[in-house]
């Protein structure tokens, strides 16, 4: 079983952190999200978020990310679940594995280096998640 946090029953879930300079910041949650969670940046709402059940014990399921104007300094993010309602899904548990921040103009992915095989020497000396032989 993955280790992270039980939002089983009604209440908020609430972190310090400081950013080292003001700009947009993405703000991304990994977990299993059934009953809906409100998430706020200094008591200001971003979203509410519910019913992502997406991902697998090896790739967790991670939300789109919440887009947030956010000053350098320090500031709360919070997580609250409300009480209970008869409405499908609202009865169940959330778990959260992660969240964290990134700044909005990180680019999502490192993009692919596509190098011709005779010149494999060129990929020497960087460190990679991958690299991957194709036939021509």
């Amino acid at each position: 079983m993955r280790e992270g946090l039980l939002l089983s029953t009604p209440g908020q879930l609430s972190a310090a952190f400081v950013l080292p300079r003001a700009g947009l910041w993405d703000v991304w949650l990994q977990g299993q999200i059934m009953p809906t969670l409100s998430v706020s940046v200094d008591e200001h709402p971003l979203a509410s978020i519910g019913a992502q059940l997406g991902g697998n014990s090896v790739v967790l399921n991670t939300m789109t990310p919440l887009p947030v104007a956010l000053s350098a300094g320090p500031h709360r993010l919070s997580i609250a679940r409300k009480g209970f309602t008869l409405a499908p899904g609202e009865g169940g548990s959330s778990s959260l594995y992660g969240l964290f921040l990134t700044p909005a103009s990180a680019p999502a992915q490192t993009p692919l280096r596509v190098v011709p095989a005779p010149r494999w020497h060129s990929l020497c000396g960087r460190s990679y998640q991958w690299v991957e032989v194709v036939p021509a």
